[in-house]
C-alpha cells in the first residue's frame, strides 16, 4: 500500500489526530442519535421546556457576543483616543513612550 506524507500509519501524530477527530465524530453522531430518540418519546411539557431552555441558551450567548464585541470595542477607541499619560489611559502599559499614549 502506498503512504502518502503524513498519512502514513507510522506518523504517530497524524494518527492521534485523526484518532481524536473520529471519536470525536462518534461521540457527537451518538449523542444526537439519543437526542433524536428521547425526543420522540418526550411529552408536550418537556419539549416546551427544551424549547425555553434553548432560547434562554440562544440569548445568553449573543448578549455574551456583543458585550464582549463592545468592550473591545470600546478598548481599541480608548487607547487611540488617549493622549496622557494618565492611568486611564488603557495602552500606556502596552505601547512605548513613543507610542500614542
Amino acid at each position: 500500500m502506498p503512504h502518502f506524507g503524513f498519512t502514513s500509519p507510522g506518523n504517530w501524530l497524524s494518527y492521534r489526530v485523526g484518532w481524536l477527530f473520529g471519536t470525536g465524530l462518534t461521540k457527537v453522531a451518538r449523542e444526537a442519535h439519543y437526542l433524536t430518540e428521547r425526543t420522540k418519546t418526550a411529552s408536550a411539557l418537556e419539549r416546551s421546556a427544551w424549547l425555553y431552555r434553548c432560547v434562554i441558551s440562544f440569548a445568553l450567548v449573543g448578549a455574551e457576543f456583543l458585550i464582549a464585541r463592545l468592550f473591545l470595542i470600546h478598548g481599541w477607541i480608548m487607547c487611540f483616543r488617549c493622549r496622557s499619560r494618565s492611568a486611564f489611559c488603557l495602552c500606556s502599559l502596552a505601547l512605548t513612550s513613543d507610542g500614542p499614549c
